[in-house]
């Protein structure tokens, strides 16, 4: 549960971060900065991936449920920012 807590506070930063994007300007520095933050979701991604992998294999054990809605909303929460980033992608000619 440590790990899902990590996750969703590094999420709602990258949230956050690409709400900024959508008043700032257009500059190199702005197109840098969306880049780090789309390859960081991707490493994000990945993460999320093996830790769902991993909690696989405690499919046996009694609070399975709060397990699976946990990690129902983690990937709920990283498609939303995936799409919310994709969106502002279009705005720096991508």
């Amino acid at each position: 549960m440590l790990l899902a807590t990590i996750i969703e506070k590094v999420l709602s930063t990258y949230q956050l971060a690409t709400q900024g994007h959508a008043h700032g300007s257009h500059s190199d520095g702005e197109w840098v900065k969306h880049e780090v933050i789309w390859r960081e979701l991707r490493k994000l991604e990945e993460l999320l991936d093996h830790f769902q992998d991993v909690c696989g294999d405690w499919s046996n054990l009694e609070d399975n449920g709060v397990q699976s809605s946990l990690l129902g909303h983690l990937v709920r929460s990283l498609s939303f920012t995936f799409e919310l980033h994709k969106l502002q992608q279009s705005g720096y000619g991508q």
